[in-house]
């Protein structure tokens, strides 16, 4: 008896499931199911019985096998051992999404959902209520303040002064909206730097209205906002959406989009990649997920490798690190940022507008950074979002994932 999948099944969502004709229905699956199709036929065995219904010893069996494997199979970036670290990790997470980019490659090492579809047990999947055939980690959500990364690299290209301070008092006041800060917290004199250690939301307001909408959405555009990510045939993360220019013409949509509310959606895929090209030199590299295909002889024919394209310079990208890892140590990520190593990070903390059955909001809690070596080298970029009204288990799922990434190394 053959047994396709695990129990847990690790990366479930990415790999995908069967149809009751065991076809690929989604994910990997169906991406290659050519490639990867069993032709499911019968293995007949005919032998002599006695009338009690025993074998008769000494008689000869016939078999007529008509059974065979798939004639080759396809080779992923994904780490076995880090995708069930990032699972482990997030046992908490209710609803949410976690992945892992090699920082020089671009690769997926890990891609995971939550909660992960059992391909086991596809009728129970039905009737779960959290919805575990949605791959979260493909779909789009708001990015609330992990988007003023991307304010910040535009901030920088265009040669703005990062050292000019701006006076916070904890809300600023848009075209008769007023907008606060995180519980209405006044940081008083910011600059770039602490205004993105401390997520200070007025800080970014002002910065977009000096910038002007269509430099920031440049920026976006180039670090893969707006475009869905091709891993594989009919497998592609959502685009996401961007407001475009003349909608941000309105001072209100400008300030809510400075600090990534209002239309602006991404996938953590998605964000991976934007994230990735501040750790990797200012080289934006579009996320791979399959290595090669495999023949019987397991010879692997390697598609083609990710070159990469630069996006903005190293300059900007080693400012924007700084001011992550001081973000890491000092700022609103150091309760989950890993004890054992350097890192960056950027939180963020997004409205949705959906409500549970307690009447709380539904909000988009999001950890974004990357894991150095011994070195202080980028090494791993590293998402992992969760959707809830409740506790949040992001920063502890952040660290234990970045803690033991170090090791892996």
């Amino acid at each position: 008896v053959t047994k396709r999948y695990a129990n847990p099944q690790p990366a479930a969502n990415l790999l995908g499931y069967l149809d009751s004709d065991y076809n690929g229905a989604d994910g990997v699956e169906k991406s290659f199911d050519a490639l990867l199709a069993e032709n499911h036929g019968e293995i007949d065995v005919t032998f002599a019985i006695d009338a009690l219904g025993n074998a008769i010893s000494g008689e000869t069996m016939h078999v007529e096998n008509t059974y065979r494997i798939a004639d080759g199979g396809v080779m992923l970036t994904l780490d076995k051992r880090m995708q069930q670290c990032v699972e482990n990790a997030c046992v908490e997470i209710k609803k949410g999404a976690a992945v892992i980019l090699d920082c020089k490659t671009g690769e997926i090492l890990a891609s995971a959902s939550f909660p992960a579809v059992d391909p086991n047990d596809l009728a129970a999947c039905i009737e779960n209520e959290d919805a575990p055939f949605v791959n979260r980690a493909l779909c789009a959500y708001a990015p609330g303040s992990v988007f003023k990364l991307i304010c910040a690299a535009s901030a920088l290209e265009c040669g703005i002064d990062y050292k000019e301070v701006y006076t916070c008092t904890g809300s600023i006041v848009v075209d008769g909206l007023t907008i606060t800060c995180y519980g209405g917290k006044a940081h008083g004199e910011v600059n770039l730097h602490t205004a993105l250690r401390s997520s200070c939301n007025g800080y970014f307001i002002q910065l977009a209205q000096k910038l002007g909408a269509e430099k920031i959405l440049s920026m976006a555009e180039k670090l893969g906002f707006g475009t869905p990510v091709p891993l594989a045939d009919n497998l592609e993360t959502a685009a996401g959406s961007l407001s475009n220019a003349q909608a941000l013409k309105n001072a209100r949509a400008l300030a809510l989009f400075s600090f990534g509310q209002g239309e602006t959606t991404v996938s953590p895929l998605n964000l991976a990649a934007a994230v990735n090209a501040i750790a990797a030199d200012g080289i934006y590299m579009t996320p791979r997920l399959v290595y090669g295909t495999v023949d019987t002889n397991l010879s692997v024919q390697e598609t083609e490798e990710n070159t990469g394209e630069k996006v903005m310079e190293p300059t900007t990208a080693a400012r924007l690190r700084a001011y992550m890892e001081s973000t890491a140590r000092f700022g609103t990520a150091r309760i989950g940022a890993p004890q054992n190593c350097v890192s960056g990070i950027k939180t963020g903390t997004a409205q949705t507008g959906v409500y549970d059955e307690n009447g709380e909001e539904i909000e988009n809690y999001w950890y974004a950074g990357y894991i150095c070596n011994a070195q202080e080298e980028p090494l791993y970029t590293l998402v992992v979002l969760e959707e809830t009204a409740g506790e949040m288990h992001v920063p502890q799922a952040f660290r234990k994932i970045g803690e033991a990434l170090v090791d892996f190394n």
